[in-house]
């Protein structure tokens, strides 16, 4: 595993080469800095996969959208409830604050 120069410095864990490596050779293509025959055949297959996730989670986001408003539909229905039951239990027992559990 790479480690940090410094703290501030954290390397990326979450990239690899091989992909850093088709990007960079996209975006170099793309700039006329070398010639597009310099691009790999497989290039087109992590781009054509790219593209079938994003879609994905495009349509995964869009069926999802609705379910976040059932959610805080059903959530103003009981926060009341939860809100009172705190109180009831911090009359009860005390600030949290105040509790020692260790």
């Amino acid at each position: 595993m790479a480690k940090a120069d410094s703290v501030l410095s954290t390397p990326p864990t979450n990239t690899s080469a091989t992909r850093r490596k088709i990007l960079g050779t996209i975006a170099a293509a793309a700039a006329g800095i070398g010639p597009i025959a310099a691009l790999p055949i497989a290039a087109a297959a992590p781009a054509a996969a790219a593209q079938a996730l994003d879609a994905e989670l495009i349509e995964l986001g869009a069926r999802f959208e609705p379910l976040v408003d059932r959610y805080y539909v059903a959530q103003r229905r009981w926060s009341g409830s939860l809100a009172q039951a705190h109180a009831e239990h911090d009359r009860e027992f005390g600030d949290p604050a105040d509790r020692n559990y260790a």
